[in-house]
């Protein structure tokens, strides 16, 4: 189940634990100017940056912004077709093809109680069908957060406005990795096998998976990524957890490939990097990696 959860925040859940705290000041280590870096949750309201402390200071005192990924680059033709190519099962199969008849059935009432349409309906298979068990998952959980929080506007999301109003302010932007390549591991990561379980976790447990996602959004309203952490701990009574090898896919690899390109760019130019909060926090997290290379990270209050 935390698989679901990493997919859909692009990581808003918290490993180990932090203070009340979303953005942190980097300094030393031969940096001229400190940077910054705030976790993100990416179906925030941009609207709720006006109450994290010290951003709009971060904001001045920055010459760029970096995010996971190039917002803009997501609309480009070429970002619009690998991410199409990706969400899709090869050889023209559809989910009846890598599904048993009994797994089907339960994701088909899933749909029908949740979304108030069969996925076997023809309007909604045509459109889904052929989606991997992966990319089903992430649009599942994201239309269950929605369906809980009507007032939600993906438009207007926080990852979105750091890059909008760095560009607004005439600054630059840029991406830790590409778009394709998050698009190929959150889409098809995992064997097919692997990923028809973790969306049957998702299916057999909707209501745990709605109160987590709850859980969690209040958790970080309130700036506490201790409750995050905390929310993310409801999931341990269903065992479908994600696997090591899944951590390290999605998080600790990337981690550290991000702390490997963080250097030059701070030291080209003081930025603020806005990524998903689940990479900051824990021993194989941002934060402590950064510390670990020598740079003085501290919480700003």
């Amino acid at each position: 189940m935390k698989r679901l959860t990493l997919l859909f925040f692009l990581m808003v859940a918290a490993f180990g634990t932090t203070q009340a705290q979303l953005l942190y000041r980097i300094s030393g280590n031969g940096l001229q100017r400190p940077s910054y870096i705030i976790g993100t949750h990416h179906l925030i309201d941009a609207q709720f940056t006006a109450q994290i402390a010290g951003l709009k200071e971060a904001m001045e005192q920055t010459e760029q912004v970096y995010g996971e990924v190039v917002m803009t680059d997501m609309m480009n033709p070429d970002s619009i077709k690998a991410m199409q190519e990706m969400s899709l099962l090869p050889d023209g199969k559809t989910l009846r093809d890598v599904m048993t008849a009994d797994q089907f059935s339960r994701l088909d009432h899933c749909c029908h109680e949740q979304l108030g349409v069969k996925l076997s309906s023809e309007q909604l298979y045509s459109a889904l069908g052929r989606m991997t068990p992966s990319g089903l998952s992430s649009y599942l959980t994201v239309m269950l957060y929605m369906k809980s929080h009507p007032d939600v506007n993906i438009q207007n999301a926080i990852d979105g406005w750091f890059q909008s109003e760095a560009l607004r302010q005439g600054k630059a932007v840029g991406g830790l990795e590409s778009v394709s390549f998050q698009a190929e591991l959150l889409m098809q990561g995992g064997t097919i096998e692997e990923q028809v379980s973790a969306l049957m976790c998702l299916v057999d447990n909707v209501d745990l998976n709605i109160m987590m996602l709850n859980d969690i959004t209040e958790a970080y309203h309130d700036q506490d990524l201790e409750s995050v952490t905390a929310a993310m701990n409801e999931m341990s009574e269903v065992e479908c957890d994600s696997s090591e090898q899944e951590n390290e896919s999605l998080l600790y690899d990337r981690n550290s490939r991000w702390v490997e390109q963080m250097p030059a760019i701070m030291r080209a130019h003081p930025t603020l990097f806005a990524v998903g909060a689940a990479h900051l926090t824990g021993d194989r997290g941002v934060l402590q990696l950064l510390r670990q290379a020598g740079y003085t990270v501290e919480g700003v209050r």
